[in-house]
């Protein structure tokens, strides 16, 4: 399973701040039931973000902007901060090409018991270079827009890009 966001003391210090602009401490705990203050401060236990998410959609519509406009901030803080700093994981994501040709399979892990193994991929990614056209009505040939007449064909870009690919033998 794939964690999205995790919640973590920094974000819950906002509202026990006050922080948040148009939501106070006592406003947030009255109208979710989330206490997140002990005797000695922030919560140890606080409660995670699903719970979160959860009682917002008890609250007004109101209340529920101000509370989801802080909780982006956050989330566009720390995916900018994963970005930064080489961590971020965009996830899967689909490659379209003219063709894709495997040039290396390599096996980077073992899984001791089940047999499944994680293979590096190189694949070479063959894209046509296709410039914007259009016709000139008087003599009918292919135009590129904003050029002169077209004297050469389009070529072809050529691109090898590591994947990953999850297998299982057997």
């Amino acid at each position: 399973m794939t964690v999205l966001y995790e919640s973590n003391e920094a974000d819950w210090k906002l509202l026990a701040r006050g922080k948040v602009d148009g939501c106070s401490l006592g406003r947030f705990e009255d109208a979710t039931g989330l206490k997140l203050m002990d005797a000695n401060g922030l919560r140890n236990d606080l409660p995670p973000i699903t719970t979160f998410l959860n009682r917002l959609l008890a609250l007004t519509i109101d209340l529920q902007n101000v509370l989801f406009t802080a909780f982006e901030q956050l989330l566009t803080a720390r995916i900018e901060g994963a970005v930064a700093s080489g961590t971020y994981d965009v996830g899967l994501e689909t490659l379209r090409a003219e063709s894709l040709v495997v040039t290396d399979r390599r096996t980077i892990y073992d899984q001791r018991g089940t047999g499944a193994e994680t293979r590096l991929l190189t694949v070479t990614q063959r894209q046509r270079n296709h410039p914007p056209c259009v016709i000139s009505d008087s003599s009918r040939s292919t135009i590129p827009a904003n050029t002169s007449k077209v004297t050469s064909t389009a070529s072809d870009v050529v691109r090898s890009t590591p994947a990953s690919l999850s297998a299982s033998s057997g």
